[in-house]
């Protein structure tokens, strides 16, 4: 998928280096500022990590409540808190302060709380159509995100909408190669929506690429899931789509 895509390429090295930087700077970076302040007990290490995973947490179970229709608004939110956080774990003059501020910076750096402003942004560009390259690259990210979190449903999702926003763009095998990633992801999760949004848009990719027999299995698929699950949106948008395919085969046979 990243061959010869030098935006999908710039994010998952970018990524993987940072990512690989901050697992080490993090800790590494808190256990000397402990053993600077408080020489020789490792307690204090323990308590500070323990106060950012529950900001991590706590930054979760809230912001899965909140709405992401601003998400610029929130990742900058994100990384502002982050900053002030980690500048005050710097000067904090006791361990209270110190929790207190690990925890503010842990707040809005979940994996999971990223990768859903990441998922939120790469919608707000692909809907708009704004920038169809750089919604790819932001579901790379969300996808990436969801995996570290271990949501693997919302990950199935991810993979659906980048297989989509690669139809949009003509670039069929990325679509396709996304779209069955996504199925399979879906299946072993039990995702079923994502499952029948998937064979849909696979459906729509199999007709571009003239393959008509496989179009009609999923959409025929993607309509009676879509139908059990009372998912009509999507029943409509099946419908139509094998409305294409008919015309697409009267076409091929004149």
């Amino acid at each position: 998928l990243i061959k010869g895509n030098p935006p999908l390429k710039y994010v998952l090295y970018s990524k993987a280096v940072a990512s690989g930087c901050w697992n080490i700077v993090l800790p590494l970076g808190i256990a000397l500022l402990v053993q600077k302040v408080f020489p020789g007990d490792v307690r204090v290490y323990g308590w500070i990590l323990a106060a950012y995973g529950t900001g991590n947490l706590a930054g979760a179970l809230v912001l899965s409540n909140v709405s992401m229709d601003r998400p610029y608004r929130t990742m900058g939110l994100g990384f502002s808190l982050l900053g002030a956080g980690f500048v005050g774990l710097t000067l904090a003059p006791n361990l209270p302060l110190m929790m207190l501020a690990v925890a503010l910076a842990a707040g809005l750096d979940d994996p999971w709380v990223r990768a859903r402003a990441s998922h939120a942004l790469a919608y707000v560009l692909v809907e708009e159509g704004a920038d169809l390259e750089a919604g790819v690259a932001r579901y790379v990210e969300a996808a990436e995100g969801y995996r570290r979190a271990g949501d693997l449903r919302r990950e199935a999702i991810t993979l659906v909408n980048r297989g989509a926003t690669f139809a949009t763009l003509g670039r069929l095998a990325d679509a396709f190669d996304c779209l069955e990633l996504a199925i399979e992801l879906g299946r072993a999760v039990g995702n079923h929506r994502s499952v029948a949004v998937a064979l849909e848009n696979r459906g729509a990719v199999h007709r571009m690429l003239g393959d008509l027999d496989a179009a009609e299995s999923d959409l025929a698929q993607a309509l009676a899931r879509a139908e059990s699950l009372r998912f009509r949106r999507l029943a409509e948008a099946a419908r139509v789509e094998r409305l294409y395919l008919a015309l697409a085969s009267r076409a091929s046979t004149l």
